[in-house]
């Protein structure tokens, strides 16, 4: 009888671990709807509702630090805050405060120029440069680590670039078939300005992702996320005092409100709640390898919010760059898997785990 209640409680455990992985992986799926969002909504508070894009960054860190630190509050803030704050960046050698410094400036970087991005060009574009994220991870811990080059990473850039390639040719190739149609359908130079914003983030990102590796951070803490909100204000909000026009706030519409307080509770700090909980439960790998699934929303989005046009061409180099990425990821997953205990494994590419998108 003992030894059939040790079953029972196993198998019971069991069926509550493949409940809870299963429940995390749909919250780790959500977590990047979410993040694929991201592009779309600060484009059209950007380009619709003519917000500068520091002030965004600003209202939204501002507001994102009183809803935390109400959040806290609940939870103890001494228990759960400021000594999680210092045990974010502790090091053998002791806490130094320029290990802070040169987070928070990665963080403020990779916001500011992501944000600005949105501005000048579509957001599936955006979203389609921060897909190569996990390969710039892999190339500059090879250069700046001088870690071991994960495998099937060369042809997955060479593929996935391909795929870019062709979905960002798409309109020229259609130009002359369908003449020429909206300003969303012709690159021009604001178009270029933006691709470079969004490859120009994605090194901060990936430099960022890099320099989590060399201390000691758990990313899935709460307290990490208050830190990177302090700084992205302490920054932008001086910034847009002098570069924006914040007398445009006071002529929002209901619909330019919705979609602000969209992305600042569902997004932003939704999403990161939500990815932290996943995290948890099923790991910063798994949970990485779910971020092609962001190219998907931002497509979904950029079509139903800002009538965005995608033509098929369009569709299959973003598929290119969906599937090489998928597989790459799923391939990184089995690697690791399938080595042996007595290996040392390297640290996966974290490339899609980021508080601040």
């Amino acid at each position: 009888a003992f030894s059939r209640g040790i079953d029972q409680r196993r198998q019971t455990d069991s069926d509550l671990t493949t409940m809870r992985k299963g429940e995390a992986l749909l919250l780790a799926l959500l977590a990047q709807t979410c993040w694929g969002a991201y592009p779309g909504l600060t484009r059209f508070l950007q380009t619709r509702s003519d917000l500068g894009g520091l002030s965004i960054l600003a209202a939204s860190a501002a507001l994102g630090c009183v809803t935390l630190m109400a959040v806290q509050a609940g939870r103890g803030w001494r228990d759960q805050g400021w000594v999680g704050v210092k045990e974010m960046v502790s090091v053998r050698r002791g806490f130094r405060l320029e290990r802070v410094g040169v987070f928070c400036a990665f963080v403020v970087l990779r916001s500011v120029t992501n944000v600005l991005s949105t501005k000048f060009t579509l957001s599936v574009y955006v979203q389609m440069v921060n897909l190569l994220t996990p390969l710039v991870v892999a190339l500059m811990s090879t250069v700046v680590l001088k870690e071991a080059l994960p495998r099937y990473t060369i042809p997955a850039v060479f593929v996935s670039l391909s795929g870019a390639v062709l979905a960002l040719a798409g309109p020229l190739l259609v130009a002359d078939s369908a003449g020429s149609g909206g300003d969303d359908e012709e690159l021009g130079a604001g178009d270029a300005v933006g691709f470079l914003l969004a490859f120009v983030s994605v090194l901060f990102l990936a430099a960022y992702l890099v320099f989590l590796r060399t201390i000691e951070v758990n990313q899935d803490r709460v307290d990490v996320l208050f830190v990177q909100f302090v700084a992205i204000f302490a920054i932008t909000m001086p910034a847009s005092l002098v570069v924006d026009d914040w007398s445009a706030w006071l002529e929002l519409g209901a619909a330019d409100w919705t979609v602000f307080f969209t992305f600042l509770f569902v997004i932003w700090i939704g999403g990161n709640l939500v990815q932290i909980v996943a995290i948890r439960h099923i790991g910063a790998s798994l949970v990485s390898a779910l971020m092609p699934w962001r190219l998907v929303a931002a497509v979904v989005l950029g079509v139903v919010l800002l009538s965005e046009t995608v033509h098929a061409i369009q569709f299959v180099g973003m598929a290119i760059v969906l599937v090489s990425l998928s597989l790459y990821m799923i391939a990184q997953q089995r690697i690791k898997v399938k080595a042996p205990p007595s290996i040392k494994l390297e640290k996966p590419p974290q490339s899609s785990i980021s508080l601040s998108p």
